[in-house]
């Protein structure tokens, strides 16, 4: 007993010494440790700070400070020291273990104090949250910087590049970490659920597969609508031409006086229903059109007859390099009077469609929604062509 209590009065600097910073059973005067604590408290006295500490799995040193008695847990023992007068720091892995009754060599959790709990037995009381739980797309590294999560803090970038929480992910009071998944951005308004005014641009999503990444367009001043960049030539085309005589094939333009459906329209982007995987045929918001505004996939004239003059419209469709190709189930019809279609073209990848239809006036159109499945030969280009989408925080 007399040893402890000299011991306590050494440490509390009531013995003198020839030097201001003393090397005692891991202790230093002067000196507190940064930017390492995980709890601060009102101590009685630095044996009774020390042995706090040993109640904590994660507390490795301790900064006392002998003016008011305040105690300051520490998750490490080495680091970045200020000189403090009034402080002293002591590694407590260094000293022999403070504690006795039922949380003696207690097996708490690096998140837990130990606590008696009056029966001779010993409780583990969560003070905070530790490691996250091991759930697919969780971004470890986010996590990695705290060894002991506060009550109510909310982890930052907590899914992988590509995917974003289900809730914010938060340490509950129980040491818990809220429920939740990494889900994957497949949609643009996937985008707003972390970004609240996001600006429209390319974005990485996986629409239909965690593996495969697509590019797709991403307007958001236009109720979050999703498109996808052609690279290629996409044309829809109701032809001006028409008969000089009918018993002729030789065409002009009726400029005077032209069909109130003639005209051309070329597609940059193509409107896309992701869920649905149906490609719009009747949106024209990234098009440039002469005359009347085209449906995607449509053509047509005031031209063609029943005779081998053939006829003057034609439609193309060109997915190539957007990841996406027409479905099989894609079928046209004819539309107008007289109406046929010359030719059909599919390419064997599915990635080219186009034809040739006219009438007098008539053409060809989809019989059903345009329906689209992924390329299998797709080859995702650089990274750079679109933003890989990470989240902060839920907004």
């Amino acid at each position: 007993m007399l040893a402890i209590l000299n011991l306590d009065k050494y440490l509390t600097g009531s013995v003198n010494t020839c030097r201001k910073t003393d090397v005692f059973m891991g202790m230093l005067s002067g000196q507190r440790l940064l930017n390492v604590t995980f709890s601060t408290y009102q101590s009685k006295g630095l044996m009774h700070c020390c042995r706090r500490c040993q109640l904590h799995k994660i507390c490795s040193s301790v900064n006392f400070d002998t003016s008011s008695s305040v105690c300051e847990l520490n998750v490490a023992a080495s680091g970045l020291y200020e000189s403090r007068q009034n402080y002293k720091f002591v590694d407590t892995r260094s000293w022999p273990s403070l504690v006795l009754g039922p949380c003696a060599n207690h097996d708490c959790l690096l998140h837990q104090r130990c606590q008696d709990d009056g029966n001779s037995e010993h409780k583990c009381v969560p003070i905070g949250c530790g490691s996250p739980p091991d759930i697919s797309f969780i971004n470890k590294t986010s996590f990695g910087g705290n060894a002991l999560w506060q009550f109510n803090e909310t982890a930052k970038y907590a899914c992988s590049v590509g995917y974003y929480p289900s809730i914010n992910v938060t340490c509950k009071d129980n040491g818990n970490w809220a429920d939740f998944t990494c889900k994957a951005f497949r949609n643009c308004p996937d985008i707003k659920q972390c970004y609240a005014v996001p600006n429209n641009n390319e974005f990485w999503f996986r629409m239909y597969s965690d593996s495969r990444r697509m590019k797709v367009f991403c307007d958001f001043y236009e109720g979050n609508r999703a498109y996808i960049t052609v690279n290629e030539l996409n044309k829809s085309v109701m032809s001006a031409m028409v008969r000089k005589l009918k018993n002729s094939c030789n065409a002009t333009t009726n400029s005077s006086q032209p069909h109130p459906d003639v005209g051309e329209t070329r597609f940059e982007k193509v409107r896309l229903f992701v869920s649905q995987k149906i490609l719009h045929q009747s949106n024209q918001d990234y098009a440039s059109s002469t005359l009347k505004e085209q449906a995607y996939g449509r053509a047509g004239d005031c031209y063609a007859l029943n005779d081998t003059c053939g006829v003057k419209g034609e439609f193309v469709i060109n997915l190539t390099g957007t990841g996406l190709r027409v479905s099989s189930s894609a079928e046209w019809e004819t539309w107008g009077t007289v109406a046929r279609i010359e030719y059909l073209n599919r390419s064997d990848d599915g990635l080219i469609v186009n034809g040739a239809c006219g009438g007098s006036c008539g053409g060809c159109k989809l019989k059903t929604d345009l329906f689209i499945e992924p390329d299998p030969n797709y080859i995702k280009p650089d990274d750079s062509a679109a933003i890989s989408p990470i989240c902060e925080s839920l907004v």
